[in-house]
């Protein structure tokens, strides 16, 4: 974890880890900076989807070693709260970020954008089951599969109406 955290975000991950400890860094800045909710963590498994298939290809990283990586992500992802004075934080502690992850859907060819870490991100909201990050699916009808759409109900029925899930 110390070798991770030295090298990102100063220098560009070159691993899986990496660019997950990257992220959750960008994230925790943004709120220090900003105090304001809804800095969302976007179409993760489309901008992390390279690094953890150079990772898988490699050798570097098992699935299960990447789904725990993402789980703990999750858990990562529920703690921060905002900034609040003394009066406010008496009526209101806890006031969360409102964080969003989006999955899946179709890429800018129209071409079917759901891969290994739609399903895992998918997994990562099943298996924690907090209040965030919350979760959207894109499921388009004619390019995404059956799977990934069974996956998302599954997620939806875990988290209590949670994942947001469009269809087009």
């Amino acid at each position: 974890m110390a070798k991770t955290c030295d090298r990102v975000p100063e220098k560009p991950a070159r691993t899986f880890r990496e660019a997950l400890q990257s992220l959750y860094f960008y994230q925790i800045c943004i709120f220090m900076e900003q105090n304001a909710a809804s800095y969302n963590p976007g179409r993760m498994d489309q901008y992390l989807y390279p690094y953890y298939k150079s990772d898988i290809e490699s050798g570097r990283i098992t699935k299960d070693e990447a789904q725990e990586l993402l789980d703990c992500l999750w858990v990562k992802f529920s703690e921060p709260c905002l900034f609040q004075d003394e009066v406010t934080a008496q009526f209101s502690a806890g006031y969360p970020m409102f964080q969003n992850v989006c999955v899946g859907g179709i890429d800018e060819r129209g071409m079917d954008a759901v891969n290994d870490l739609s399903f895992m991100i998918l997994q990562a909201t099943m298996d924690v089951q907090l209040y965030q990050p919350s979760l959207s699916v894109r499921y388009n009808m004619s390019r995404n599969s059956n799977a990934f759409l069974k996956k998302g109900c599954r997620s939806y029925e875990t988290r209590n109406r949670i994942p947001s899930i469009s269809f087009r």
